[in-house]
């Protein structure tokens, strides 16, 4: 056995078909052109004797309080090689490190950025209240550089997050 990070992914596109009143309910099935639901899983080694973790303490989250406006570093990801890089929108607003708030961000979405050169970012991609994503062997950005994440609403939104080396 070896240190490691285990993770799986799945995906389905689907299709709704409209009903017709009298006929037929709407029905949902899975888009045609690629016909099957798209997954893979792979455990990713660590190279080091002891996982180093941020965004958890001995079981305990973290989250971070990902502002209505402006950015928030993720913690642990500056110009930081990682072997597995973890970020969820908890569709909560942000309370406490280790406290959800109470309210709702279901119109929201968590931007999802790279910074590519000082104060220069690109957006690499939007998660909606109780996604997530993960990022397997992610490199280090360069000399100050990080992933940031921002709320696309007026609320504060708890991210969930783990990085991992």
């Amino acid at each position: 056995m070896a240190n490691r990070v285990e993770y799986a992914v799945s995906a389905t596109p689907i299709r709704t078909i409209a009903g017709v009143d009298g006929q037929y309910a709407a029905q949902d099935a899975i888009e045609g052109d690629i016909n099957k639901t798209l997954g893979g899983n792979d455990s990713v080694l660590t190279g080091d004797a002891a996982i180093a973790v941020t965004g958890f303490t001995e079981g305990a989250v973290e989250y971070g309080n990902c502002p209505a406006s402006g950015k928030l570093v993720v913690a642990g990801t500056v110009n930081a090689a990682l072997d597995m890089l973890f970020i969820k929108h908890t569709g909560k607003t942000f309370s406490s490190a280790t406290v959800l708030g109470d309210a709702s961000t279901s119109t929201n979405s968590l931007k999802v950025f790279v910074e590519h050169s000082t104060d220069a970012w690109t957006q690499v991609c939007s998660i909606a209240p109780g996604g997530a994503i993960v990022l397997p062997g992610t490199i280090a950005l360069g000399s100050g550089l990080s992933f940031h994440v921002e709320s696309s609403g007026s609320e504060s939104t708890a991210v969930e997050f783990a990085a991992i080396t």
